[in-house]
């Protein structure tokens, strides 16, 4: 049964890996695991959650001609690595915290990007 998962995940990755997608994947640990085992794992639990609606802010307009058509933030030293959470459950807190180290990063260019703790 492990074996037929896996089969068909790499089948997933080298079919995307294949194409221009922007991003790639690949096998890792979970390569032998169903979509249900990989959703329990991810959050993705079933209760229906309840969203807000939330009202569009006021857009910033910038005007300053110095202000460059893209940056690469990795180029930048502002993306710390890709962290596991296991199965702990707490990706929001993973999330929130990169990018508090993005944000702390950029507003202070000397900064080394270290990991700050998800606890």
């Amino acid at each position: 049964m492990r074996l037929e998962i896996f089969s068909e995940n790499l089948k997933f990755v080298q079919s995307h890996d294949s194409e221009e997608e922007g991003f790639t994947v690949g096998i890792n640990k979970m390569s032998d695991w169903t979509k249900d085992e990989y959703g329990k794992l991810s959050g993705k639990f079933n209760k229906k959650i309840k969203s807000k609606k939330l009202k569009a802010r006021t857009p910033t307009h910038f005007t300053d001609s110095d202000i460059p058509e893209s940056v690469d933030w990795r180029e930048e030293g502002a993306v710390s690595k890709v962290r596991s959470q296991e199965d702990c459950g707490g990706c929001y807190s993973f999330t929130g915290v990169g990018a508090i180290e993005a944000y702390y990063k950029i507003a202070n260019p000397s900064w080394t990007v270290e990991h700050l703790s998800v606890q």
